[in-house]
Formats: C-alpha cells, sequence, structure tokens
C-alpha cells in the first residue's frame, strides 16, 4: 500500500482529478517514457468515467483506465495495480451487458468485447505473478471472460482472447496443446504485416509482438520445430533493428511500442526460447 500512497500523492499534486479526456490520453500516450504516467492515465480515466452520464463512453473510459493500470502492472509487477485493472474492466462490461456474455445494445458489442478482454489481460497476468499453483483456482473465471470476449467480437485488440487462451492452453493442465496452438495461429494469420527492414529485407510477421513471443512458445509445446525457428529469427530481425530507433516497431503497430519494448524484455528473459534455439535450429 505505501507505492499506491506515494502515487496519489504525486497524483494529487499534479491535479489529474481534474484533467480532460485529452489530458489523460497524452498521459497515457507517454507510458514508454515513464510508467507513473500510465497510472496517472489510468486514475484520471476513473475520475472521467464517474463523471460521465452515457454509458457508451463511461465504458470506454473504464475500459482505457484498466489497460492503463494493466501495463504499469505488467512492468511493476504489482498485483494491486492488475486488481485495480480488473476491476475497471468490470464497471465498463457491467454497464454494456444485459446478461453475461450478452451485449445490451448492437452499439455495446465492440467494448463489451473490448471490456471481457481487458479483464482477462488483467486478470492473466495477476496468475503469472501470482504462479501457477496459487492462481490455478481462477482459470475457470478467465476462460469465461475471453470467451464472452472472443464470442462477441474476435477481433479485438489484435485477436486479443485468442492470443491469451492459445498461451493458457499450454499451462492449464487438462488443456490440449494443439488447440492452444490453433488460437495463437489464428490470431498471428489475422493480423500479418510485411515489415521492411533497414538491410532492404521484407519480412511478414504479426503487428502485435506479443502474439510473435507467444506463438513461439506454442509451436514448442506442439513439437513443431521448424515454424519455431523461422519465427525466431524474424524476432530476433525485429529486436535488433529496434535498437536505438522505433522504426520498424512503428511499422508494426505505432500504438503499441511500448508494450513491444516489454515484448523485448520478456523475450531477453524466457530461457525456454534460447535453449530450444541453441539446440534445434
Amino acid at each position: 500500500m505505501k507505492i499506491k500512497s506515494i502515487l496519489l500523492t504525486l497524483l494529487l499534486s499534479q491535479n489529474v482529478f481534474s484533467t480532460t479526456v485529452e489530458e489523460a490520453d497524452k498521459l497515457y500516450k507517454k507510458r514508454g517514457e515513464k510508467d507513473i504516467n500510465s497510472y496517472l492515465a489510468a486514475q484520471a480515466y476513473l475520475k472521467l468515467a464517474a463523471d460521465e452520464t452515457n454509458t457508451l463512453e463511461k465504458a470506454k473510459l473504464y475500459n482505457k483506465s484498466s489497460r492503463s493500470f494493466y501495463y504499469i502492472g505488467r512492468i511493476r509487477k504489482k498485483l494491486d495495480f492488475l486488481e485495480d485493472g480488473v476491476s475497471a474492466a468490470k464497471k465498463a462490461y457491467q454497464l454494456l451487458i444485459s446478461s453475461n456474455g450478452v451485449p445490451a445494445k448492437e452499439e455495446y458489442k465492440k467494448e463489451a468485447a473490448e471490456a471481457y478482454y481487458q479483464y482477462s489481460a488483467n486478470l492473466g497476468k495477476w496468475g503469472q505473478i501470482k504462479g501457477p499453483i496459487r492462481s490455478l483456482f481462477r482459470w475457470p473465471e478467465l476462460e469465461r471472460h475471453l470467451n464472452w470476449s472472443k464470442a462477441i467480437d474476435i477481433t479485438v485488440s489484435d485477436y486479443g482472447a485468442l492470443r491469451i487462451l492459445g498461451r493458457a492452453y499450454i499451462k492449464v493442465p487438462g488443456k490440449s496443446a494443439i488447440e492452444g496452438l490453433n488460437f495463437q495461429k489464428t490470431a498471428y494469420e489475422n493480423t500479418l504485416v510485411d515489415v521492411n527492414l533497414p538491410n532492404g529485407q521484407t519480412i511478414k510477421v504479426s503487428r502485435n509482438l506479443t502474439t510473435n513471443l507467444f506463438l513461439m512458445e506454442n509451436y514448442i509445446e506442439a513439437g513443431q520445430t521448424a515454424p519455431f525457428c523461422e519465427l525466431y529469427d524474424k524476432f530476433v530481425q525485429i529486436y535488433e533493428s529496434s535498437e536505438g530507433n522505433d522504426n520498424v516497431l512503428n511499422q508494426m503497430n505505432a500504438d503499441i511500442v511500448p508494450e513491444a519494448r516489454l515484448d523485448f524484455v520478456d523475450f531477453d528473459e524466457n530461457k525456454d526460447l534460447h535453449e530450444k534455439y541453441d539446440e534445434d535450429c
């Protein structure tokens, strides 16, 4: 709680509670410069949502808050931030549904699917930090929310529900690695872009770097070495081409460059990927 008290003091000192949506958006866009900006944005969105009277706009603000909590929670590995993200997303979808997984209006569909996804992203990261033994009891909850998201709109957040399900299926006992791979490949194949590298070469990968990273894990679990090696090589090319500049990442998706930078950190720390490559590629 100490860290949140310090952040709250900073938040008050910067008068974030009187900010506008535009100012909150600017804070969030600067999350890659300082992660505190993401927290400040999250709190600003919460206040703006509380004051908003339009149902859909209120839900959008709660979703933005959830997304902002996720970013700082991912960086600092703080469960409190991720729990706040879960809470904000729940407020969003509760505004938009008539019953579980059923949007109350056609125009609510996109944002309801996004809310279920943001809930799942925060909960999934919460479980990763807690560890499988201490978080497995929440798997049914996570799976329900992901299924609701993909049933309403499978495309939100670059097929985000499939991306999380694909990874979960190689972590949760009793789930099929092949089915997980199929989820991941669907997310990958529907988000492919051509990326022009500084050396003149053009490669095709998912515009979402997390999807590329997760798919490598799925390939390993499914015993598919050749496509794993090919994707690993492409990932390294993107990584090496992004040292000192964001040109390649901007080609992929300029809106999530800070998240891509975090994916590079996760890639560095993933010993299983590197050992597999060294042994079999």
